[in-house]
Parts: C-alpha cells; structure tokens; sequence
C-alpha cells in the first residue's frame, strides 16, 4: 500500500510530487506502518484471538515486550534483525501449543508485516 499526498493534509500543489515520491519508498512505508497499531494493542488481539490462558498470556506478553525494542531498532543489520526475530519466534513456540502457533504466525503476518525476515 503506497501513502498518497492526497492522504496527508496541509501540503501545498507545489510540495505533491515530492511527497508522493517520498511516502512511495517502501522503506518510508515500514517506518510509519509501525506506528499503526501500538505493541500493547498487538498483543491484546494475539491473547483474545489466541485464547490464552493466564499463565501462558503472562509469558507471551513478557517476550513480545522484550523484544519490542530491539526489533524496531532501525539500525539493525538484516542478519541481526533476522537473528532477534527467530529468538523471539522459538520462545513464543515453546509457550504455544502447535495450533496456537500456526494462528499467531498468520496473526503477525497481517497486523506485524514489519516482522518478516529481511534479505541483505
């Protein structure tokens, strides 16, 4: 999905190419796609959607906010990043029963799209 000057207001006909080359890059998009949905309202719909129990939302909520900072870190090189995210996908595997795990898998995919493996 490609931002549009025409979904950002107060920008002047002067400034609109400009705009829609820059909010064009898919780099740009990712940045401001993070902001979408905060990490606590993420893992409010993974716990409901998921139906975890007490104990098992207690220990999903604990990983996910331990990495939060680090996977959004913007310096990360693709290896490092690659290497985080499967840290924290084998720890949310060892807590989830295996169908749990396949719907969180398609749970991230649709409201993380940032938390894919990047390729140098």
């Amino acid at each position: 999905m490609y931002l549009h000057f025409k979904q950002i207001k107060n920008i002047t006909p002067h400034y609109e190419k400009t705009y829609s080359l820059y909010f064009s890059y898919p780099m740009f998009q990712r940045i401001f796609s993070r902001r979408k949905i905060g990490v606590n309202n993420v893992v409010k719909i993974y716990i409901r959607t998921l139906e975890l129990n007490a104990d098992t939302s207690i220990k999903f909520q604990a990983i996910i906010k331990s990495y939060k900072e680090k996977l959004t870190d913007t310096t990360l090189t693709p290896n490092k990043f690659n290497t985080l995210l499967k840290s924290q996908t084998l720890e949310i595997y060892e807590i989830l029963t295996k169908d749990e795990f396949k719907r969180f898998k398609a749970l991230r995919a649709k409201h993380q799209p940032e938390l894919t493996f990047r390729f140098n």
